[in-house]
């Protein structure tokens, strides 16, 4: 358990340590005099010995119960109201410095016109092993000293414990700064990073959906994608469009996000998530796809495959079968939105739509991905808190939220009323109100496993008729945990050498 560092707390503790030691010398004069008063009768004189001691001391511990409990209030109150006219520098750390001031920057100096925003880009922690990321990320921290941070998900919990962020709650308190309009997932996942408490706030997020072509779903008399779908439903829809045609002309009713390079195992296993399963036992030592619910899920996918719906190929651009009108449906990131914009016709714009993704019945406000954007902290360290408090504060407020709609990354404002105001269309995107929890035993996984192409190689065998479904899951099991163990020396020989 972390203690708060706070010379006023410290000082309120030695006070009740003070308080202590009286009392206990209270007790023993009271005992002592309660004594004497057995021998001596006279127990009327004890009772007004006690109390002129007790009395007192009731009243020291009303005092120092008040005096303490203002320093537990005040022990993380530091901050104060900034003159928006003060001349300073703020260091804040983002992903690239013409990204920063487009986004916030600029906005936040026309305000405070007389801070100096200097912008530690971390773009190089990018360029590393996947292993070195996280201490070159820390490094640039303790290098570069930023007033605001900029915080990784995956590292915040180990922030909080490392007591690197200010707890911003009685700073969110004082200033009245709302955080009720923000969607609940958000502020929950970020009170479960940091212990129940507030020690950063997201802009934005980023999220999934089905986008689909009006057009056609009218063409083939075919009812529209609606929210909560499950992924059998969604594959049903699917597979009712023509599977026929010339390879050039022809229209699919499905493919999932071009951000992959082999969509079907990344198909299969969202499927299996969305469902509550888990392709990895609970301490991450072996590969548990031997289930009937995993036969089932392959198996459909493979099936749909097979009859010609789902669209696997993964042209960019205008090429896209998407923008030509070719394709019904599409599993695509919020950020899809701004490719559609850059390359449709605007003689021949895509009448297109949003539903939210597939659901589990039995958890149909869940969703499967959504992940925090621009998730910015004050510096606990910092000795310009004040200052990186008010720039997290005004990026993070209602009047702000209304430009991230125009940001090139096509991140989603946190605040759901800016975008009933602004566009409705992407109403789907703010359906499921919560996020499923990711299971932490994919966090034990050692960084070099990936399941992808084994399940790869299994599906594949499927599809050229050389495997059964039996054959496949013997084969996936194998493999799996032989890509397993060989993931988990890596590791160790990877540790011993550092």
């Amino acid at each position: 358990m972390r203690m708060p560092s706070d010379p006023l707390f410290l000082v309120c503790i030695s006070i009740l340590n003070s308080y202590w030691k009286v009392m206990r010398i209270c007790s023993n004069v009271c005992v002592n005099k309660l004594n004497y008063t057995r021998n001596s009768h006279k127990l009327r004189g004890a009772i007004a010995m006690v109390n002129k001691i007790i009395y007192p001391c009731i009243t020291l511990l009303l005092a120092l119960s008040f005096i303490l409990s203002s320093c537990s209030n005040n022990a993380n109150e530091e901050l104060q109201e900034i003159d928006m006219n003060a001349e300073a520098t703020l260091k804040v750390m983002y992903y690239d410095e013409k990204a920063f001031f487009e986004n916030y920057g600029n906005y936040f100096t026309s305000q405070y016109p007389n801070v100096q925003l200097e912008v530690i880009s971390t773009q190089s922690n990018f360029l590393l092993p996947k292993t070195k990321q996280e201490e070159h990320y820390y490094k640039l921290i303790e290098d570069h000293k930023p007033d605001v941070i900029l915080i990784d998900e995956s590292y915040m919990e180990t922030m909080v414990d490392k007591e690197l962020l200010y707890r911003l709650d009685s700073a969110i308190q004082r200033d009245a700064f709302d955080v009720d309009s923000i969607l609940p997932f958000v502020i929950e996942r970020i009170k479960g990073m940091g212990a129940g408490s507030i020690y950063g706030l997201a802009t934005s997020f980023h999220t999934y959906a089905i986008y689909y072509n009006i057009d056609l779903f009218n063409q083939y008399k075919i009812d529209l994608p609606r929210d909560r779908m499950t992924w059998e439903e969604l594959l049903e829809l699917a597979a009712r469009f023509p599977t026929t045609g010339q390879e050039d002309e022809r229209v699919y009713g499905y493919a999932y996000t071009y951000l992959v390079s082999d969509p079907l195992p990344a198909m299969i296993v969202d499927i299996g998530k969305t469902k509550g399963l888990s392709y990895i036992s609970s301490d991450a030592k072996q590969v548990t796809m031997d289930t009937e619910q995993w036969r089932d899920i392959i198996q459909n996918v493979v099936k749909t495959y097979q009859s010609g719906t789902i669209y696997t190929s993964r042209e960019q651009g205008p090429n896209e079968l998407f923008m030509k009108g070719r394709l019904a449906m599409r599993y695509e990131s919020s950020s899809y939105r701004n490719r559609i914009a850059s390359y449709t016709s605007k003689d021949k714009p895509l009448n297109w739509g949003i539903a939210s993704t597939p659901v589990d019945p039995a958890s149909p406000n869940q969703s499967l991905y959504s992940q925090l954007s621009d998730l910015f902290g004050v510096n606990s360290q910092s000795s310009n808190k004040s200052l990186a408090w008010a720039f997290v504060k005004f990026v993070n407020s209602e009047p702000l939220a209304k430009t991230l709609l125009n940001t090139t990354d096509g991140a989603l404002p946190v605040r759901p009323a800016v975008i009933s105001e602004a566009n409705n269309k992407l109403d789907a995107f703010y359906t499921l109100t919560e996020l499923q929890e990711n299971s932490k035993r994919y966090k034990l996984l050692p960084p070099n496993f990936n399941i992808y192409p084994v399940l790869s190689r299994a599906v594949s065998g499927m599809i050229a008729g050389e495997l059964t479904i039996d054959q496949a899951i013997q084969q996936l099991q194998e493999q799996g945990n032989e890509a397993l163990d060989r993931a988990y020396k890596e590791e160790s020989i990877l540790m011993i050498s550092e």
